[in-house]
């Protein structure tokens, strides 16, 4: 279902080979929508399995290796909101979002 109908989430397609493109509604999302570059990062370790939950500990590993603890889970919500609103500009804040999941202290692409 597209987002352009007020009912659920836009309709993603997600290009990994080649050129890495997200096309949200048929559109690809703007350079500017996904805010810093570590948003669009952090889709590409989700979909590296989608629907394995990644611990928190895991994705700031691999986003954030040797940056301050407390200022690296900081930065990985901040990130996991930015993904959130790039994928779903409509989601209403505080609502789950239908690609993005928290799940078991991790996150998850579903």
């Amino acid at each position: 279902m597209s987002s352009t109908s007020g009912k659920g989430p836009p309709e993603l397609q997600i290009k990994l080979l080649g050129q890495f493109e997200v096309l949200r509604d048929g559109a690809p999302i703007p350079e500017e929508e996904w805010g810093r570059r570590k948003s669009r990062t952090l889709l590409k370790v989700l979909l590296t399995r989608p629907g394995r939950v990644f611990t928190s500990d895991e994705l700031i590993e691999a986003l954030f290796e040797g940056k301050d603890p407390a200022r690296a889970v900081s930065n990985l919500h901040g990130r996991v909101s930015q993904l959130r609103r790039a994928l779903e500009p409509q989601l209403p804040s505080g609502r789950e979002s239908a690609f993005v999941i928290r799940r078991e202290g991790g996150y998850c692409f579903a």
